[in-house]
């Protein structure tokens, strides 16, 4: 999660009337949302209330696939390093 995720979370709990806050905030974000990214947000979101805030959720995307990417070659790894145990046990 970046910080324009965060100022839109803050944008939407003003609109309901909400005072934004950390622990608002971080109700409703993606757990694991490091705690500068919700301080920065809140920040950028309190200096300017009203900005227009672009939320790519293609950049999101580019992050799963590459986290998927990595975990593929691990198990790849993992496999050879499986095989190479059992070919020894055969021997």
């Amino acid at each position: 999660m970046n910080t324009a995720e965060i100022i839109r979370i803050c944008q939407t709990l003003s609109q309901q009337g909400k005072e934004p806050s950390i622990a608002l905030i971080k109700s409703r974000a993606e757990k694991g949302t490091p705690m500068p990214v919700f301080i920065a947000g809140l920040q950028q979101w309190r200096s300017n209330p009203n900005a227009t805030v672009v939320v790519e959720k293609d950049a999101k995307k580019a992050n799963t696939k590459q986290t998927l990417e990595q975990r593929v070659q691990t198990l790849e790894q993992e496999v050879a390093e499986l095989k190479a145990s059992l070919l020894k046990l055969k021997d």
